[in-house]
């Protein structure tokens, strides 16, 4: 499928609609921790992005287990309309994005950035437009913290969680007010249709719960 018949198909759903979806093929898509930093506060409510990841990966400057990466800068490889999907180390207190990498991925065509990690310069971000979903944000910049190690390779969120996700360049990133999602990226044609019928089911649950109707009779008879 292309890249804009994907976000056809799966535009009518939230992430919590996604989830579902793939919770009823046995998969986790949900990525933890992360909350929506920008647009600013008072636009959360259509904030939303559907496209590509592109992976990138940071590590502790003390960590040598990789060699640093000396190839061309990632945020100069963003694939137009992609999905920013950055890795840090939990222990690292820096931001590993911020206002002038915000600045560069927009204008290379990132539809914004998903960070298990920090970024900071919140208002660049908010003036820009650019959005942006991480685990917090800090005032430290990356020098004597944290390295690029790895571009485009699988990155796991997670990790620490009962349910880590493995996500590779290519998979689709959903995010929107409630968090993100990854969806594999063979499994998007299956979770659409999941989405769709429970979509239906819901609207059943809604309508008789807004009539008054009690909650456990309204669940087994649509569910």
């Amino acid at each position: 499928m292309h890249q804009h018949e994907i976000i056809a198909l799966l535009e009518p759903y939230t992430t919590c609609d996604l989830s579902d979806g793939l919770a009823k093929l046995g998969k986790v898509g949900h990525l933890p921790g992360l909350s929506l930093l920008s647009p600013e506060p008072g636009h959360a409510r259509t904030a939303r992005i559907c496209g590509p990841a592109f992976t990138i990966e940071h590590l502790l400057v003390s960590d040598s287990s990789v060699p640093p990466y000396t190839s061309v800068h990632p945020l100069d490889l963003v694939p137009v309309g992609s999905v920013l999907v950055i890795k840090a180390p939990a222990a690292a207190p820096n931001a590993v994005f911020g206002g002038l990498m915000a600045t560069r991925a927009q204008r290379a065509g990132s539809m914004g950035a998903l960070v298990e990690g920090r970024i900071r310069d919140l208002r660049e971000f908010w003036d820009l437009g650019f959005s942006a979903w991480a685990l917090g944000h800090s005032t430290m910049g990356a020098a004597g913290w944290t390295r690029l190690a790895k571009v485009g390779e699988p990155v796991q969120f997670g990790s620490e969680s009962m349910c880590p996700v493995w996500i590779r360049t290519g998979d689709i990133i959903v995010a929107d007010v409630d968090g993100a999602v990854r969806i594999p990226i063979e499994d998007v044609e299956l979770v659409a249709k999941e989405c769709a019928a429970r979509i239906e089911i819901d609207r059943r649950c809604m309508r008789d719960l807004t009539e008054g109707k009690p909650f456990a009779e309204t669940l087994a008879k649509h569910r």
